[in-house]
């Protein structure tokens, strides 16, 4: 087989001249069978198991939320980072009311208003948790 621009030989196989790289009648043949195939992909499903307990222990986040609650220890050890800051913040603003209270001084007004939140957001975690519906950051239930 020789090629059609250049006049050059090519072995039988070759798809393009090595020389010129025009294609050959073979790169036509392959690419029109490659038209007329059916496409496949492959696709791989991902599952989670939400039925699935946790790594983690429901008694830890229980004993974390009680003594470690104001600092948010039971979202970060559940895997919940974001909401875990969010209690550092607003335990934060819990401790300046308390150093307020126990001071004679008034801390500024949100410090109040963040503390309610807060303590709403605690007792829920805790009652969830004592409940057995709390889960981790991957929507597990805690193992027992």
């Amino acid at each position: 087989m020789y090629c059609s621009k250049c006049g050059k030989e090519l072995v039988d196989t070759a798809v393009i001249c090595p020389s010129c790289g025009t294609p050959t009648p073979l790169y036509d043949q392959q690419r029109q069978a490659a038209r007329d195939e059916p496409q496949q992909a492959t696709v791989q499903h991902i599952t989670i198991d939400r039925e699935a307990d946790s790594p983690r222990s429901r008694s830890t986040a229980l004993m974390l939320c009680i003594f470690l609650g104001i600092l948010g220890g039971h979202r970060f050890y559940t895997g919940k980072v974001g909401t875990g800051v969010l209690m550092v913040w607003l335990g934060a603003n819990v401790m300046i009311k308390i150093a307020a209270a126990l001071g004679g001084w008034t801390a500024y007004p949100a410090a109040t208003a963040m503390a309610a939140v807060f303590a709403v957001f605690w007792v829920a975690d805790l009652a969830m948790i004592l409940g057995g519906s709390f889960c981790d950051a991957q929507g597990r239930r805690l193992r027992s």
